[in-house]
């Protein structure tokens, strides 16, 4: 069930052939995007490799998508899976929310339905609720999808927020259920304020005797790292019991991948003099929204003729012409419609403008030009840009 307010993904290619599987779980879902990928032209596919391996890669649309669960998935969901395991068994008797931080495609709560698989099937249902935050929209929806797909049991709550604008408004609070919170690669993000975060945690469930229960991975580029050391010091804002801590670096583990993990406990139950917070539901512009029909060369040319001076048309234009989905790839067409859109304020076409300025696709390479449209799209808070 999707909450009021909530945003999902409905009506694209990704969620039809989603439900068309037998066997949804992290394997089926990672095949899947990698479907897309592979079916992108050659030539798109050498420019998204080129974007993710210089960390210039917007993730808005199917093809973007694609190629960051393709990246890190599997990264991720392995380093979630280690860490997984030291959650201790009583927490299991409960039920539970999960809250899932930074959540991308929603890999967190994906690993956890893995996780409960190989533990005890049945665990599944306890799951009563799932929180999903990202400031990040088509990510969002599209973690609302994959996390309805595994439990469809369970209540999906999605805040479209970047952490450091997280409010204890935003989260819901019942003593109830146990809740796990997930964090996957987003502590070591040096871009927001974990004294805040913690403190919107506690404040939000504090004086509630149920659990807490907190699974933090990261890359592990050392463990004096300043990156790593972040892990640490979120750690030491809770009162924690029954915490796992372990740092691997690149070469001890698989491939050249490495791990941060933090694993503990807070039940956050001190007693203190709570302020009065009103309950009442915060007004949001967003509402169950479904993705835009599948391109052809045909819908294009209508799209372009019926909503000339829509923003989110041409930005769409613009991703399928840059990469060829559905269309003859042209980096002219999609520097056409960039422009249309990022002139009238669509922040990831402004980021993916500077782009095709900064790697000269489309049209003559130019950096002055290219700071430009990131200045623009920095302004308005596109991480990337920034």
């Amino acid at each position: 069930m999707i909450t009021k307010n909530s945003i999902i993904e409905s009506g694209s290619n990704y969620s039809i052939l989603l439900k068309k599987l037998n066997l949804v779980d992290f394997n089926a879902i990672y095949n899947l995007t990698t479907q897309f990928v592979n079916n992108q032209p050659k030539e798109a596919q050498e420019k998204l490799h080129k974007r993710m391996k210089d960390g210039l890669l917007p993730v808005g649309s199917e093809p973007e998508m694609s190629m960051s669960m393709l990246y890190y998935g599997k990264r991720n969901y392995e380093k979630l899976l280690k860490a997984l395991v030291y959650i201790p068994d009583p927490f299991f008797d409960h039920v539970v929310e999960v809250i899932d931080y930074g959540c991308g495609q929603a890999i967190g709560v994906i690993s956890y339905y893995d996780y409960l698989l190989l533990k005890n099937k049945a665990l599944i249902s306890s799951v009563k609720r799932i929180t999903l935050i990202d400031h990040c929209e088509s990510l969002l929806r599209r973690a609302a999808l994959n996390s309805q797909t595994l439990f469809p049991d369970a209540e999906i709550h999605t805040i479209l927020r970047k952490i450091d604008d997280l409010s204890i408004k935003d989260l819901i609070r019942d003593n109830a259920t146990a809740k796990l919170h997930i964090f996957s690669d987003i502590l070591d993000n040096e871009s927001f304020s974990l004294e805040l975060l913690a403190e919107v945690i506690k404040t939000r469930f504090f004086g509630f005797s149920s659990i807490n229960q907190f699974v933090c991975v990261s890359p592990c580029p050392g463990p004096d790292h300043p990156k790593t050391k972040r892990l640490n010091v979120f750690q030491s804002l809770f009162n924690t019991e029954q915490s796992f801590s372990e740092d691997i670096e690149a070469g001890q583990w698989k491939e050249d991948w490495s791990y941060s993990l933090r694993v503990f406990q807070s039940r956050l139950d001190v007693q203190k003099q709570e302020q009065e917070i009103s309950e009442s539901p915060k007004e949001s512009p967003f509402q169950e929204i479904e993705m835009p029909r599948e391109l052809t060369p045909e819908t294009a040319e209508t799209m372009t003729e019926q909503a000339p001076k829509d923003a989110e048309t041409h930005y769409s234009l613009g991703v399928m012409y840059e990469f060829g989905d559905g269309v003859q790839q042209d980096d002219e067409a999609a520097i056409k419609n960039y422009l249309e859109a990022a002139e009238k304020g669509h922040k990831i076409a402004q980021f993916n403008l500077g782009l095709m300025y900064l790697y000269g696709e489309g049209v003559r390479q130019d950096d002055v030009e290219a700071a430009k449209w990131f200045k623009k799209a920095a302004e308005q808070g596109d991480a990337g840009a920034q």
